[in-house]
């Protein structure tokens, strides 16, 4: 026998042993019972979550108010903190998208302040980190922000190379006319870059030929300045039509060569409202040896010189991609204007960067390590001159 009757008869046995259960009741108190449990079942989910969901819309209704409150009070106090920290930091920040009213009030009262700081002949026109006197751009600003080099023109109708630098993150801009320099929109939009050949085409026609005749004599250094840092080795000059362009005392302009070291002394040239920058010479000088010699020599009546008195720099080496720059009597640069002191230094720099030297190693001068400058070992060259932090 199979296994599973012999367990069907097993649980047969087991059953008769129980005893007999009877129900007296009549059939039809049976059937009234069973009925009246079934109407029960089938109303009570019926009622309940009806109730309940009535009690949690309520609820939900009466707390929207406190909810809303809460989020409004926090993104309030969001903005105070963000309000407060800006002014806080005294940055000047201006959303290009805004053109109302009250924000153009604010910018221009703010403008107004920094242009008052500015008259002061020791402010420089870059506002760097406070805690130093560095005014060019170094690799480290570099890291951290974009950069723009461009030669613009001053109320001396001299071209100024300057570095704009801004932070990625930021959306914020300014007017180069607000540091007293000509717009240079107008030179910029006339520019084409073709990326395969290396070359900037600019386009002289009616719409853009009164800016270049006003800036004849100017174009070269404000294409050199601006395009010395890209990738860029010559500038085509046309017409609307692609031809060879003619303009001026120029005759037919000339292609320019964009250089990438320009051999060239520094001086320090201030514009009339006290904004200082440091500038290449207009000629160039055979080596860095007599460059140095030259930035004693004022070359005009706009420049003066980056060398104190009583200062006496020369070249004691050049080997490879170092200079050696030494000083006749030891240099304190913690005495004396510390101002002059860093254009002294930069300007330094930035005339061994225009011979091709990558770093320069000071010698008899003190403190060793001074204004972020450690000079026990060279010192790398600036990548360019007179930043503006947007």
């Amino acid at each position: 026998m199979r296994q599973s009757n012999q367990s069907d008869e097993r649980i047969i046995k087991i059953l008769k042993k129980f005893p007999t259960v009877t129900d007296d009741r009549p059939m039809d108190e049976v059937y009234r019972n069973v009925n009246k449990n079934i109407i029960k079942k089938r109303k009570k989910p019926v009622y309940i979550p009806v109730l309940v969901g009535i009690a949690a819309l309520m609820f939900f209704v009466l707390m929207i108010p406190t909810i809303f409150q809460q989020s409004s009070g926090n993104l309030i106090s969001l903005q105070n903190d963000k309000k407060d920290s800006a002014a806080e930091s005294g940055e000047l920040r201006m959303d290009i998208r805004a053109t109302d009213d009250t924000a153009d009030a604010g910018y221009a009262e703010k403008a107004s302040d920094e242009s008052a700081d500015a008259n002061n002949a020791e402010n420089f026109a870059y506002s760097g980190e406070s805690s130093s006197l560095r005014t060019a751009v170094y690799d480290e600003d570099i890291a951290e922000n974009g950069i723009t080099t461009i030669g613009v023109v001053s109320e001396d109708a001299i071209v100024v190379p300057i570095s704009l630098l801004k932070n990625k993150m930021e959306s914020t801009s300014r007017n180069i006319a607000d540091y007293g320099f000509q717009d240079m929109k107008t030179l910029l939009d006339s520019m084409d870059l073709d990326v395969g050949s290396q070359i900037i085409t600019v386009t002289i026609d009616s719409n853009n030929r009164d800016f270049f005749l006003h800036n004849e004599k100017h174009i070269n250094n404000m294409l050199q300045y601006t395009l010395r840092y890209q990738d860029v080795e010559l500038v085509k000059f046309v017409d609307g039509k692609g031809d060879k362009v003619e303009l001026g005392e120029f005759g037919i302009v000339p292609d320019l060569s964009i250089k990438k070291t320009l051999k060239t002394a520094h001086y320090l040239y201030t514009l009339s409202n006290g904004n200082m920058y440091i500038m290449p010479a207009d000629l160039e000088s055979d080596n860095l040896s007599e460059a140095i010699d030259q930035m004693k020599i004022l070359p005009n009546d706009f420049y003066k010189s980056l060398i104190p008195e009583n200062v006496s720099p020369e070249l004691i080496q050049a080997k490879d991609a170092t200079a050696t720059i030494g000083f006749k009597e030891q240099l304190d640069l913690e005495q004396g204007d510390q101002h002059a002191n860093m254009r002294l230094i930069e300007g330094l720099l930035l005339t061994a960067k225009e011979f091709g030297y990558s770093n320069v190693k000071f010698e008899n001068i003190e403190p060793q390590n001074w204004e972020e400058f450690h000079f026990e070992n060279p010192v790398k060259v600036p990548y360019s001159s007179n930043r503006l932090k947007q």
